[in-house]
């Protein structure tokens, strides 16, 4: 199996657990507050489905460009901005964006040939380090189960 479709089959399994996740939460858990991340627990699963297309987008910008511009600070404001965007964001709305973000980046990822993934960018979210395009192929589906864990813990019985 190429690595492309290894990396679009994680982020796709990734996805589908968030998904079962979500339409699994009573209105009252998806307005629960996750420590750490102090977003609810909607806000949280709206991000990774946005984050879908925004890594997705960076991704492109490393393969073609080979620097991602955005600077860590851009980055907080833009969640703060969500944050406050979204407060209110829904259950449905968001499966439905998960669905169709999840499926545009996996199909995107597995139009990466060897020779872009073996490339390297400047990545402007950590600082402007230089990351190959690889192993930010791999972290697609790291970023949502990640938010996944705090999501969960959020919710489970003391």
């Amino acid at each position: 199996m190429a690595r492309a479709d290894q990396y679009a089959d994680a982020l796709e399994a990734a996805n589908e657990e968030l998904i079962s996740f979500a339409d699994s939460c009573s209105e009252q858990q998806w307005r629960t507050l996750v420590p750490g991340e102090n977003w609810s627990v909607g806000v949280l699963v709206h991000h990774c489905a946005v984050g879908h297309e925004v890594a997705a987008s960076w991704l492109r910008e490393m393969v073609e460009s080979g620097v991602v511009a955005v600077t860590p600070e851009d980055l907080d404001a833009t969640n703060a901005s969500h944050a406050a965007q979204f407060a209110d964001i829904d259950i449905a709305e968001t499966v439905t964006l998960l669905r169709r973000n999840g499926e545009s980046a996996a199909s995107y990822l597995r139009t990466l040939t060897d020779e872009q993934l073996d490339r390297e960018g400047e990545f402007g979210p950590a600082g402007g380090g230089m990351f190959r395009v690889d192993r930010f192929a791999g972290a697609f589906a790291r970023h949502p189960l990640t938010h996944l864990g705090h999501a969960r813990d959020a919710l489970a019985e003391p």
